[in-house]
């Protein structure tokens, strides 16, 4: 009797896991660290936007080690989230955009980035960037297909920015601080 009711009480809670979307898709506030900056270069020195959107802070993490080696070779990186409303792209030579993939898709605050400066970001300098969880695990092979897909997204949908580069990371997930989407 007692197995009985734990394969019924089992059952119970697998359905409901996989029928509730709160339970299997996730969203919390950013993390503490993820904060906009700036890094100073040469007084002649290249400047660089790093605009950004983030859930947990990987595609932040990657901003900040590329940020960092630029600002090492002499360039000016401002790190600023994609939302940012007080972007004046005027001020930049080169754009890098950084988004993490949720739900197979781009974030929606990167997406906005790209229709808002569309015209702009089409005679600048321009790279992409995106990180996923999935392309850190074990997808049979399929890794650079998933890779190339998500890439292809931004590419399709905005034919008149050519990225001089455009990749995809792995990203990571710290299960310590993911809570229940809203």
């Amino acid at each position: 009797m007692k197995k009985v009711l734990l394969r019924v009480f089992s059952g119970v809670v697998c359905a409901g896991l996989l029928c509730n979307p709160t339970a299997v898709y996730a969203k919390r506030g950013l993390p503490d660290f993820v904060v906009e900056q700036s890094y100073a270069g040469n007084d002649n020195g290249t400047r660089v936007l790093f605009a950004f959107a983030t859930n947990y802070g990987s595609t932040y993490r990657i901003a900040e080690a590329i940020a960092a080696v630029l600002h090492a070779e002499g360039f000016k990186v401002d790190l600023k989230f994609a939302d940012n409303d007080t972007i004046d792209l005027t001020e930049y030579d080169a754009v890098i955009l950084g988004s993490n993939i949720y739900i197979e898709k781009w974030n929606k605050k990167a997406v906005a980035f790209l229709d808002k400066y569309k015209t702009e970001l089409a005679s600048k300098k321009v790279a992409y960037y995106c990180v996923c969880m999935i392309l850190g695990m074990d997808m049979g092979g399929k890794e650079e297909e998933y890779a190339a897909n998500y890439l292809k997204q931004i590419s399709d949908g905005y034919p008149e920015i050519v990225p001089m580069a455009a990749t995809a990371f792995a990203g990571a997930l710290n299960y310590r601080i993911l809570l229940p989407k809203d």
